[in-house]
Order: C-alpha cells, then sequence, then structure tokens
C-alpha cells in the first residue's frame, strides 16, 4: 500500500474519531450555553450558574427585585421574590398560552431600561430547575401590574433549562419587568443576561 493511500486511511478514521466526539470539543468539558436567539453576535453566549447555595437577592423595591440595563448579567434565586403573577395574568396578557401554577412560585423580578430604538435580548440559563422567563412593558416603579392594569406587550419563553425573549423599542426609552418565576412551585439559581443592539 502507498504512502499517499495511508495517509488517506489516517485522516478519513481521524475525521469520524472527531464527529464521534463531537468536533472540537473531544477530549475536553464544556460548559453549557445557552445562544441567544437572533441575537447579532452569534457568540453570544451565558455561562451557566452553580446550583448551590441560593443566590440571595434584595428585597423588593415597588415591584422589582433589582435595575438592570443593557450589558448586564446577573444571577438570582427566584425563592426570594413575591407571589405578584399566576397563570390568570401570564395567559390573559399574552404573554404564553400555557398554564403550569405559577401561583405556587415566588418570582425573581427585574427592571429593565432601555433606550429608543433598540433591541433587547434577553437570555437566561436555569438548569438548575425548571424556570420561565417573562417580559412586560410597565413604567409604574411603585407597584406589580395586576390582569386588570393595561400593560404594554408580554413575552415569555417556557422553554426547559432557560431561553430568550427579545424586547424592541421605538423612538423613545421603555422599561420592562423581567420575570423568572417556577413551574408548579420550583425554585431555584439562575443567569440572566441582556444583549442589546441598535436596530435603525
Amino acid at each position: 500500500m502507498t504512502a499517499r493511500a495511508l495517509s488517506l486511511i489516517a485522516l478519513t478514521l481521524l475525521g469520524g474519531a472527531l464527529l464521534a466526539c463531537g468536533g472540537s470539543s473531544c477530549g475536553r468539558n464544556v460548559a453549557k450555553v445557552v445562544p441567544a436567539v437572533g441575537a447579532a453576535n452569534p457568540e453570544y453566549t451565558v455561562e451557566p450558574v452553580d446550583c448551590d447555595p441560593p443566590i440571595t437577592l434584595p428585597a423588593a423595591q415597588g415591584c422589582s427585585q433589582k435595575t438592570i440595563t443593557c450589558g448586564d448579567t446577573v444571577a438570582g434565586n427566584n425563592a426570594t421574590g413575591r407571589y405578584n403573577f399566576e397563570d390568570d395574568f401570564y395567559t390573559g396578557k399574552f404573554c404564553s398560552p400555557e398554564r403550569h401554577d405559577y401561583e405556587n412560585s415566588p418570582e425573581a423580578v427585574f427592571l429593565l431600561n432601555i433606550p429608543g430604538d433598540v433591541q433587547a435580548d434577553v437570555t437566561m440559563v436555569s438548569d438548575c430547575e425548571d424556570l420561565d422567563l417573562a417580559s412586560v412593558q410597565w413604567n409604574d416603579r411603585t407597584k406589580c401590574p395586576t390582569i386588570n392594569h393595561t400593560t404594554g406587550p408580554c413575552e415569555m419563553s417556557t422553554k426547559r433549562g432557560g431561553g430568550t425573549i427579545r424586547i424592541t423599542s421605538v423612538d423613545k426609552p421603555e422599561s420592562h419587568l423581567i420575570i423568572v418565576d417556577g413551574k408548579k412551585g420550583v425554585t431555584g439559581n439562575f443567569r440572566l443576561s441582556v444583549k442589546c443592539t441598535t436596530y435603525r
């Protein structure tokens, strides 16, 4: 057998081995990341969060426990929140058609302020428990909205392990509540990141 034939066989075997073990990640522990859906930078990822110990967030001031903005990454646990949002709110505000006994779980709530003409991708990683991510446009810092209040657009991701919601502002700055809620009463650690791009 010629040297050229041997080289071709070796390259074929090497390629098959790389495919079998996941390409360039073969032989290494690679941290799980969640890509931001449709984000301008395809390399944008959020690192996982440790499940223990629980990450304490400050007590709510008005509705939110913390204010965030473009470029921020925060970690927390929904166990320190209040019980303000439930199935009727999420379905009634057209955030999601799904019902998961959200009234049994406290929520971590962040106030997100974004400039005008900005697309904000909010990505959450929640490997510890089955937590869901929602946003609703709301300008009153003193209280949480109820099903009876007039609110702006609502988005929700119920994907297990984390997900991304996209918020788009038009012309002027906007405030949105970012809500981390648990299905059927669960609580756990999570990490959130906000990636913003100007779209006009």
